[in-house]
This record gives structure tokens, sequence and C-alpha cells, in this order.
């Protein structure tokens, strides 16, 4: 530690100065201690309502694309850096975007196949966004645990 201080007024801007004026003006440590934490805590519960959201908008976006959206897409969708999109699905969802956005791609691609909606595989790779028909056995073996040859004889 460099032994700088870190101003309350630099992390919280002006709603600092209400909490100095809080501590300040209480009658003991335990009262300072009691107005620190309540101010901590709604903090918390603000910043993850608005992860909440960002975590709601973005699903609503990789449905809506049945996951035929790019990372920097979706990014671009909630106004934020791919690196932060990152962050937030790997902390609230324990998987990265481009994962998840596979996922529901091959969810969908599932979904086609039980409407009976394709009879081919190279109609399967143009319509569920797969680039070539490698692509698609790759997703396929990976996501189902067999080739699809296997499985649909």
């Amino acid at each position: 530690m460099n032994g700088n201080r870190v101003l309350l007024e630099d992390l919280w801007g002006n709603e600092a100065k209400w909490i100095v004026e809080e501590v300040q003006s209480a009658h003991d440590v335990t009262q300072m201690i009691e107005v620190v934490e309540h101010r901590l805590l709604q903090l918390l519960h603000r910043s993850e309502i608005y992860s909440d959201q960002r975590l709601q908008w973005s699903m609503q976006y990789i449905m809506a694309s049945q996951g035929l959206l790019s990372v920097r897409d979706l990014a671009g969708q909630l106004s934020y850096n791919e690196r932060n999109v990152r962050r937030i699905f790997q902390k609230e969802q324990g998987v990265s975007p481009k994962e998840l956005l596979s996922i529901i791609q091959f969810q969908n691609l599932l979904q086609g196949l039980y409407k009976g909606n394709l009879t081919r595989f190279t109609d399967m790779d143009v319509q569920y966004g797969y680039y070539d028909q490698s692509h698609f056995i790759h997703h396929f073996k990976r996501f189902y645990g067999l080739a699809p040859n296997q499985v649909f004889k």
C-alpha cells in the first residue's frame, strides 16, 4: 500500500458529504458504525439492482436474437464495452456471454428439429447461424454429445 488516503468524495461523489455529516452528528461509535453500515448496504442494494437490470436486458436481446448475436453487438445494444459485458455474465451467470449465445443458438436449432421445420443439415447451417457444416457438427457434438449422423439415422 502506498499510504495515500482515498477520500469518500472520490468514491461516492456528493453522497459522501451526507454520510460524513451523519457520522459526525452521531453520538457514539456504535451509532457511527450503524450509519456507515446502513449507507453501505444501500449502495450495495442499488448496485445489485443495476446489475440485475443489465443482465435482464442482455437476456432479452439474446433471446430475441435466438443466440445469433455477437458479444460486440450485445455490448453495443447495452451501451457497454465487451469487457464489462463479459465480467457481468461471468459474475452473474457463471458463463461467458459467448457461451450463453452458443447455448441459446443450439436450443433454437433443437426446437426447429423438434417442430420438424428442417429436413436437411445444410438448411440448419444457414437458418441457425452456423458458418458451415463443420461448425454445425462441432457444436452439435459439443452440446448434444453425439454427432448429428449418430442421432438422425
